[in-house]
């Protein structure tokens, strides 16, 4: 098979990960922007190219998008008749617009397990988990001296993540820690490696990229209790070790800093269950799979509401250089509103308003308030302030 694989490309991107993969099972041409110098895209092209003369020129199979990260957005996606699918890293964050633009697509795969019912209940029927990964040419024990307690990489910002600010703090205070952001690659796996213990926090509940990238370096994992698909894929004080609390943490941290033995086992059947069963590789496979049994089967190409789906993924995004395409969309749909439902009439003369009549910046405040009043974002807001006022607290003592 011969793939047309876009993503925008920035240093320690996921996609970066399925790429190596997918060029190990058939021919993979990239396109999309790249940030970096070292790295050049099969057909290199801006945030919001044509992709519909792209497939027209290579003639791929299918074309898989990883639209995050460094954004990558193509213009007449809706057009294009081969298999279109999509893979969704953040829809813990970026929900609102997933969910219009993963309607253009025929297979849709979501790294949040928690995601696909709610997707499926717009009627993306062709809606499939599939979690993050490992790579083991990059993610893997270097075989390094381990002289630190707990090691972790990752952002820490008090401002969006408070909670993980807070139990970084805390732990530092008691153990040999090496604590980093900004690294990529066998960097990570360095920092792992000298580990003893691989401490993880997630964002939002989300079974993370940090989760399978440190159990493949054979430090022993802790990570908090994740609701949403850990223990379907792995066995807790069998792969990994969980906790609920600052304090439950510091106690299992120290307990298996004692009990070397039980952490090493522990570490080494969680290495191999990732190696074995979570890499990209294997997900590419999936990927592949769904592809190969719906050959022959109609797309989604041409839906009617396309450029619809497309205004209301625009606008909710807020990207300037997106800015220019959801002016011409909202001016294209004016003309054809009469065939639409009233529902939609409604919300379309709302993004065309707010497009036109309203500067991006102001624009942006009334999405972030839309968002806020959802009653998750409002939980959210709570929680933020509550972990604030700990973080604060904890500067302070």
């Amino acid at each position: 098979m011969q793939f047309l694989f876009g993503y925008g490309y920035t240093k320690g991107t996921t996609p970066y990960y399925y790429e190596r993969a997918f060029r190990k099972l058939g021919k993979t041409i990239t396109c999309g922007p790249s940030t970096s110098k070292d790295k050049r895209q099969g057909i290199p092209c801006g945030i919001n190219a044509d992709i519909q003369k792209i497939t027209h020129s290579i003639q791929p199979d299918c074309f898989i998008l990883f639209p995050e990260g460094n954004f990558f957005l193509p213009q007449n996606i809706e057009k294009i008749t081969v298999p279109k699918i999509l893979i969704l890293s953040d829809s813990f964050i970026n929900l609102h617009w997933h969910k219009h633009y993963a309607q253009l697509f025929d297979f849709v795969f979501v790294a949040q397990k928690g995601y696909v019912s709610q997707l499926k209940k717009l009627g993306i029927k062709n809606t499939y988990w599939l979690p993050n990964a490992c790579d083991p040419e990059i993610h893997q024990d270097l075989h390094l001296e381990r002289i630190y307690d707990i090691g972790f990489v990752g952002t820490l910002n008090t401002l969006h993540n408070p909670r993980r600010s807070l139990y970084i703090k805390i732990l530092s205070k008691h153990f040999k820690s090496q604590i980093t952001s900004n690294i990529w690659y066998k960097e990570i796996s360095k920092i792992y490696s000298q580990s003893r213990i691989a401490f993880n926090i997630c964002g939002a509940q989300d079974l993370n990229m940090r989760v399978f990238e440190t159990m493949a370096t054979g430090s022993m994992l802790l990570t908090d209790y994740i609701p949403h698909g850990l223990l379907d894929l792995f066995k807790d004080r069998h792969h990994l070790v969980t906790y609920h609390s600052p304090q439950e943490a510091a106690s299992l941290i120290r307990y298996y800093l004692t009990h070397e033995d039980k952490r090493i086992k522990i570490a080494q059947r969680g290495q191999k269950e990732v190696l074995d069963k979570h890499t990209y590789l294997h997900r590419a496979q999936v990927i592949i799979s769904k592809i190969k049994d719906a050959k022959g089967r109609p797309t989604h190409a041409g839906k009617p509401s396309g450029n619809l789906l497309l205004a209301k993924t625009y606008f909710y995004i807020n990207h300037p250089l997106l800015e220019k395409r959801l002016l011409q969309l909202t001016k294209e749909l004016s003309v054809s509103i009469i065939e639409l439902p009233k529902t939609e009439k409604f919300k379309l003369k709302i993004i065309r308003f707010l497009t036109i009549r309203i500067k991006p910046s102001r624009r942006r405040i009334i999405i972030a308030i839309i968002k806020k009043l959802e009653k998750q974002r409002v939980l959210e807001l709570c929680k933020w302030c509550y972990y604030q006022m700990l973080l604060q607290t904890s500067l302070n003592a």
